[in-house]
């Protein structure tokens, strides 16, 4: 009887322990699934999250900070970028999805340069659907500090104060909602120096530089030789180190139809002596190889936004130090032209006198 008994009471006792066993492997399951399907989520959203375009707010805004004369440079995507309502009403459209910068201007310097390239080898973005807009503010207070809305079509500058800080955005009409790779687009930026004391740097191969007379003053005490003094109002400064004994300084551009003029100077800032003055070209020769000269870019006409870029290059400059990525050599490369010279495909090949021959397909030598 006790046998029988104790029997039973373990039948009982082995199924409520197998009762609770399934129970406790099917609240497993269960929790295992949430589990699951929570860290799939969690990726999904994180997923999302590295794809959308960053600061896509005003308030979460790349800062670049103190701007220079040799340029920097970021790049982004409008891909799932959040849509910002019309800040301050000056601009056509609605809500556009858009990308935020911020940046201070150096002393000295009156005007910025913003030029955005479009990257991506399949786009979807074009310069007439890409814009730029300016905001007079440090801060995402926006109403009434619009300075403009552009296209990307060329460079934009912008007439500012030295030390100050400004905000712009680049938005598109578009919705970057597919084809994640097809949103890609690069902000380069520099300022263009208005003294002589911090005259922009003209760097080994890389001769040219897009400037602006916007916004600038007008220098004093420089010696004549181009044209009366009096007659400029504004000017801009950049300086180089010869590579050679001649060189030839070049600018084209809007402003060269706009009274444009180019000086160049031996000697240090407020010592000067003129050694080369023109509108749009000047040929130099009895440098110092190895010696700093000065350019003084300037306009007899006040200019405006449109008329006042121009772009300014210098050969030779001083060899700039360039590697190779296949096998890791370096070289030092000395740029003879201005760019574009060369208009027709060309080649370089050793010639009978020891030198390198650049021939273009029209067989000209030069």
């Amino acid at each position: 009887m006790v046998r029988r008994f104790t029997n039973q009471l373990f039948r009982v006792l082995l199924f409520r322990f197998s009762f609770t066993l399934n129970i406790l492997q099917a609240q497993i399951h269960v929790s295992m699934k949430k589990l699951l399907l929570s860290l799939l989520f969690a990726s999904f959203a994180h997923f999302l999250q590295a794809q959308m375009a960053s600061h896509n707010t005003c308030a979460t805004s790349y800062d670049f900070s103190t701007i220079n004369g040799v340029g920097l440079t970021h790049s982004s995507h409008l891909y799932l970028a959040d849509a910002t309502a019309n800040p301050t009403g000056s601009c056509s459209g609605g809500s556009r999805p858009d990308v935020w910068y911020k940046f201070t201007m150096p002393a000295n310097s009156r005007a910025a340069i913003i030029k955005v390239s479009l990257l991506s080898s399949t786009t979807t973005l074009t310069t007439g659907n890409t814009f730029i807009e300016v905001f007079n503010t440090s801060n995402c207070t926006l109403a009434s500090t619009s300075l403009g809305c552009f296209d990307i079509s060329a460079s934009r500058v912008y007439s500012l104060n030295p030390g100050s800080t400004y905000t712009f955005r680049i938005y598109t009409s578009l919705n970057p909602s597919s084809n994640p790779n097809n949103w890609n687009f690069k902000v380069s930026i520099h300022s263009v120096s208005d003294e002589c004391a911090t005259a922009t740097v003209m760097q080994p191969a890389t001769p040219s530089q897009t400037g602006s007379v916007l916004g600038a003053t007008q220098s004093s005490g420089m010696p004549v030789n181009c044209a009366a003094s009096a007659t400029t109002s504004n000017d801009v400064w950049y300086k180089f180190v010869a590579g050679a004994t001649n060189a030839t300084v070049s600018m084209t551009g809007n402003l060269t139809s706009n009274n444009s003029r180019i000086q160049v100077f031996s000697g240090s800032c407020g010592s000067f002596t003129s050694v080369g003055c023109g509108n749009t070209q000047v040929s130099l020769s009895g440098l110092t190889a190895g010696s700093t000269y000065h350019i003084r870019i300037y306009s007899t006409t006040p200019p405006t936004a449109t008329n006042s870029i121009f772009e300014l290059s210098v050969s030779p400059l001083q060899p700039g130090v360039v590697g190779s990525s296949r096998m890791n050599e370096v070289f030092q490369q000395t740029i003879l032209s201005p760019p574009n010279i060369l208009l027709d495909p060309w080649e370089i090949t050793y010639g009978p006198d020891n030198k390198l021959w650049i021939t273009e397909s029209k067989g000209y030598k030069v």
